[in-house]
């Protein structure tokens, strides 16, 4: 009997009870918010398989990222109720448009500095290091520079790099290491900062291993240029 369903179940007789009716449109505001974490992901590809086998249009409301990135195709973001970016979701995740987005997103390293020549590309002067970019901005512009917690790399010093790394290769210090179910945060101090960590990096937790990670080792990192993100104003 459904007043003996528990919310979740409850939650999931009332998404197959619209998805049953077969509409042109559903809107989905929060469809698993009531569900488990264990059964979250399996419902998503799930949900995901019906309404392409049926063909509805869909838009869904969420406020999990990883769920959004797994059912959509085309996001929208709104922030304090305005529409700040649409577009593919590749687009979204891999290039947001201003600051307040990417931390929305959840990226933590954004720095703001100065643009001057660089070949090619341009150089960014920030306050305790300089990153290279590959687009082209005129000199003396202010910067607002974005790098991805996981597009920034581990290096060996006797291994060989790729060259995409290495125009932005920096020694330092681990500060901590925050060990997660499916990946491991790394907090990363710049060799001569004061700062009490300058960098944030996300790996798989394997990485940790094969490199021996652990608070107070030096080690060098180098950020992958391609992906080097700059925000507008």
């Amino acid at each position: 009997r459904v007043h003996n369903l528990s919310g979740g179940e409850k939650q999931k007789v009332a998404l197959v009870r619209a998805l049953g009716a077969k509409p042109e449109v559903i809107l989905l505001d929060e469809p698993f918010s009531s569900i488990d974490e264990g059964g979250k992901r399996g419902l998503w590809f799930e949900l995901r398989q019906i309404v392409e086998e049926v063909g509805i249009t869909t838009i869904h409301i969420t406020h999990n990222l990883e769920e959004a990135y797994t059912l959509g195709q085309h996001l929208s973001v709104l922030i304090g109720g305005n529409l700040v970016q649409n577009g593919q979701k590749q687009e979204i995740f891999e290039r947001p448009k201003n600051r307040s987005i990417a931390n929305y997103l959840g990226y933590s390293n954004i720095f703001s500095g100065m643009a001057r020549e660089g070949a090619p590309g341009t150089l960014v002067d920030l306050q305790d290091f300089r990153v290279a970019v590959n687009e082209t901005v005129p000199p003396g512009k202010e910067v607002t520079v974005c790098i991805r917690q996981q597009d920034i790399k581990i290096v060996r010093e006797d291994a060989p790099l790729k060259d995409s790394l290495k125009r932005n290769v920096f020694s330092g210090t681990i500060v901590d290491l925050f060990p997660l179910p499916e990946f491991c945060l790394m907090w990363f101090k710049l060799e001569g900062s004061g700062k009490h960590h300058d960098l944030e990096l996300k790996f798989p937790l394997h990485i940790r291993d094969r490199h021996n990670l652990y608070p107070g080792k030096k080690v060098r990192v180098a950020f992958w240029e391609p992906t080097i993100i700059l925000l507008d104003h």
